[in-house]
């Protein structure tokens, strides 16, 4: 009987060593549009044949690391983070670039402006002048140039607002809900966003897309690959209450040089297929998962998938 029970025991810890290593874990942040986009990632791949979940971190940059140096085979995220990782700019400056970093595909886009409370009198980006925003982002470095380039669009810099010191997103709603700061960054259309506005009623600002002059002053010349786009109000984000211009945050699913070519060419196919009835993932279109995007190359088994498919745009 002990010989059994040790036989079934030994079978058992086989049997969860190869699920566990095949178990594709995918980057991600922590209970934001990025885990939630993780999430609905992992689940449609799972659907598809590939065992996946998603694997929480602090910060994208602390992940993207992982991916560049082998440690983590996928992950998922907005383009700024990706492209100033891969060409080692802004708060990447003066690191080792981390050119090991792979495209697999392009998901969705993303949408994020500033929400305001509801019977707030700020009307435009440009009345943010004297306003108190969450300043800093000691934790969220890319949050910090996000928030730039929204002051940009109504001609302001944070010399011309009072900045409140924040670490990261969660601090920043709790800041927002306490009445602390006038606005906050909102995933547009993601589930975080629920419990913020049933705590205080907000809309979504749209932003001055009227002139060339203000898209780049908007975007500068780090976040190449965005741009605006136009949103119609609906069930799927009740903060929106009119149409409105937000912005396209490009999300990015990656990887690693080395990464592999069987696991990648799986992935690629999947994505090629795959079709999302969340609101969420309204934007995920299959027909353009090989878009290329800022001079970062695609891995080469998604090359090979996709150009199988006809779809891979050099």
């Amino acid at each position: 009987m002990n010989k059994f029970i040790v036989a079934l025991a030994l079978t058992f810890a086989m049997t969860t060593s190869v699920l566990a290593e095949d178990l594709l874990r995918i980057g991600s942040t922590k209970g934001s549009g990025n885990y939630q986009h993780a999430s609905m990632l992992a689940k449609k791949l799972s659907e598809l044949g590939i065992k996946s979940a998603p694997a929480p971190h602090n910060d994208q940059s602390d992940y993207t690391k992982k991916v560049n140096d082998g440690e983590l085979e996928l992950a998922q995220g907005n383009l700024i983070e990706l492209t100033m990782s891969y060409y080692a700019e802004l708060h990447h400056e003066g690191k080792p670039k981390q050119e090991n970093l792979r495209l697999v595909g392009k998901s969705i886009c993303l949408f994020t402006a500033y929400i305001v409370p509801i019977d707030s009198d700020i009307k435009t980006y440009a009345d943010f002048k004297g306003k108190n925003i969450g300043s800093e982002w000691t934790g969220r470095p890319t949050l910090e140039r996000l928030n730039l380039a929204f002051l940009r669009n109504g001609g302001l810099t944070w010399d011309d607002v009072k900045g409140v010191p924040v670490s990261g997103l969660v601090e920043s709603w709790k800041l927002y809900k306490q009445g602390r700061i006038d606005s906050m960054v909102a995933a547009i259309g993601a589930g975080s966003m629920k419990p913020i506005n049933a705590a205080i009623p907000s809309r979504v600002l749209g932003f001055d897309s009227s002139s060339k002059e203000i898209v780049n002053q908007t975007f500068g010349t780090e976040f190449r690959g965005y741009e605006f786009v136009n949103v119609q109000p609906g069930p799927w984000e009740p903060m929106v209450k009119e149409p409105i211009d937000v912005i396209c945050v490009p999300y990015m699913i990656y990887t690693h040089v080395n990464a592999s070519d069987k696991r990648i060419y799986e992935v690629a196919k999947a994505l090629a297929v795959a079709e999302f009835t969340e609101p969420f993932m309204r934007t995920f279109d299959k027909n353009n998962v090989a878009t290329p995007k800022n001079g970062i190359p695609y891995h080469r088994a998604a090359i090979r998938a996709y150009k199988e498919l006809g779809i891979y745009k050099d």
